[in-house]
């Protein structure tokens, strides 16, 4: 009669080496799939960002950001449009922002659009 163990002994069996071999390459695929496309999105952010020309002036930006600061509170109202085909165009989305430079701080009202 045969203990426990050693009936376990005889049930474990091993894994062929092509089994581990395949996850090997699925897991290099994917790293390298992986790999390719955070460089191409690095790509795209470096050829999408084109500095401009006021961004060259660092006491340009030092004397507006002074002028800003001493300005109140400035409003502006964003727009969003919608138009379809054979459609005048509608707003359909209504945003007041509100910047305080004296305060540093930022408010946003957004404004339901009734239906027309």
């Amino acid at each position: 009669m045969q203990t426990r163990m050693e009936k376990r002994k005889q049930k474990k069996r091993k894994w062929p080496w092509w089994v581990g071999g395949f996850f090997l390459a699925v897991i290099l695929l994917v790293g390298g799939y992986a790999l390719y496309m955070w460089d191409q999105v690095g790509d795209t952010l470096e050829t999408m960002h084109n500095p401009l020309a006021r961004d060259e002036h660092p006491e340009r930006q030092k004397e507006l950001d002074k002028r800003f600061k001493e300005t109140d509170a400035i409003n502006i109202l964003l727009l969003g449009v919608d138009e379809r085909p054979g459609d005048r165009g509608r707003s359909d989305t209504m945003i007041l922002m509100s910047l305080n430079p004296k305060t540093d701080s930022m408010a946003m009202l957004s404004i339901p659009a009734t239906l027309m």
